[in-house]
């Protein structure tokens, strides 16, 4: 098979992450490392009013330095408070990687370093 007929073949996102130097769950090189901080992500594809929020807060106290989820299901929304290593790009790859294994396409939309006084 040449190489033309396999390229066509992947999805062009995945070619784009590659070619850009990301992974599959999205690009987060550029993320700083922060002491403690709140991402916001989105969650388009949460269905279930009762056992989803339940999923994303498991999916998401698995990665380490998760301190707190919050889900607002009717928003498709959730705001995470995290310590490092979550705030870091490992850390919103791993929350992303997560999200994924559970069946949500999940994306940070926001993020923030917290301040002393909210931590």
């Amino acid at each position: 098979m040449k190489l033309g007929r396999v390229l066509a073949i992947l999805p062009c996102s995945f070619v784009a992450l590659v070619a850009c130097g990301g992974s599959y769950y999205g690009n987060f090189s550029n993320v700083p490392d922060r002491e403690a901080c709140e991402v916001g992500i989105s969650l388009p594809n949460m269905a279930c009013e009762q056992a989803c929020p339940v999923k994303v807060r498991g999916a998401l106290a698995n990665v380490a330095g998760v301190r707190r989820v919050q889900v607002d299901y009717p928003g498709r929304h959730a705001t995470v408070d995290a310590v490092y290593p979550a705030c870091s790009g490992d850390g919103f790859e791993q929350m992303m990687k997560s999200l994924y294994m559970q069946g949500y396409k999940a994306r940070v939309v926001s993020s923030r370093s917290l301040n002393g006084w909210e931590r």
